[in-house]
């Protein structure tokens, strides 16, 4: 036994917190160094009064802001620079006053990250390429630089090390919806630059980069199929879009199934809405509601944004 029963009856009575010390036993008793076989237990010594608890270290401000929605959060500010710009960042430095959540929620949904994240679910759902956001491209580049300007003031201010992993979580996160919205745009130029280079209304909904980049693709992929192969076959299927002189149309140019399927939401209540030409097919398109339907019936519903695609 470790402890006697005085000794626990007296350890259990005493109202403040005993102290403990570390006795080492090996095989042959508490004393015996000899043998290497040992293990470690604590046993309480003279009880000592409470020392004073240190407090509690305070959780990261996102998990504040979170758990109480009227709890305002200050962290540094930008360096004087503009502070409407990213999506974390933006909502730890909001006052979280406001107790109208359907307007919290309008003013979330309206900050350029929400914006982004928007269009880049819009271009991964639907099946053709959709018009460019310019204005809101230019606005993510310059915030994401004016960000990264304060992490480097950061580092050389000695901010605290857990405002500034927010910060730079803020940044990646920005930087990888970014990438990938435009990424995912040069994909479908690749796949459907034939089709997209003969149509001016396509055409119209790339950026000029975008347009540099269908138009020398374009071109290589043309030279590289005539030095290829349709040098080499006979006369009447040397054409790059169509399969012979009898073809009436370009059946060799790959175009994006507008027909499919696609996940969306309403934004607000559309009504009855006409999915066909010749009236058969009506739906109620309630707001906030779920819908499976072919993205052709919609695709006007999505470029004026009443519809997003999830």
């Amino acid at each position: 036994m470790l402890w006697s029963s005085g000794e626990l009856s007296s350890a259990s009575r005493s109202s403040a917190a005993p102290s403990f010390e570390k006795v080492t036993y090996s095989a042959n008793g508490p004393e015996t160094k000899a043998q290497n076989t040992s293990f470690s237990l604590a046993r309480p010594t003279t009880t000592q009064p409470p020392t004073p608890s240190r407090a509690a270290p305070s959780p990261p401000a996102g998990v504040l802001a979170a758990a109480a929605p009227n709890l305002r959060v200050d962290l540094p500010p930008l360096a004087g620079r503009r502070r409407h710009h990213l999506g974390v960042c933006q909502l730890l430095m909001s006052s979280w006053e406001d107790d109208d959540s359907a307007a919290a929620a309008a003013a979330a949904a309206s900050t350029d990250v929400e914006l982004l994240k928007r269009a880049w679910r819009n271009e991964k759902a639907s099946p053709e390429i959709l018009r460019f956001d310019s204005p809101l491209v230019s606005r993510v580049r310059e915030q994401i630089q004016l960000l990264e300007e304060t992490l480097d003031d950061f580092g050389e201010s000695g901010v605290d090390d857990l405002v500034v992993s927010l910060y730079q979580m803020d940044l990646d996160r920005t930087l990888f919806l970014l990438r990938s919205y435009l990424r995912l745009r040069l994909q479908k130029i690749e796949k459907y630059m034939m089709h997209i280079s003969k149509s001016e209304d396509l055409l119209s909904r790339l950026s000029q980069q975008e347009q540099r980049f269908a138009k020398s693709c374009t071109e290589m992929m043309e030279k590289h199929l005539e030095q290829s192969v349709l040098s080499k076959l006979p006369y009447g299927y040397d054409s790059v879009t169509r399969q012979s002189l009898s073809s009436t149309e370009d059946d060799m140019v790959p175009e994006p199934q507008l027909d499919t399927f696609v996940f969306c939401k309403t934004k607000s209540d559309v009504g009855a809405f006409q999915l066909d030409d010749i009236g058969e097919e009506v739906v109620d398109l309630v707001a906030d509601d779920l819908y499976v339907l072919r993205y052709k019936s919609i695709k006007g519903l999505v470029e004026s944004g009443q519809i997003d695609l999830i």
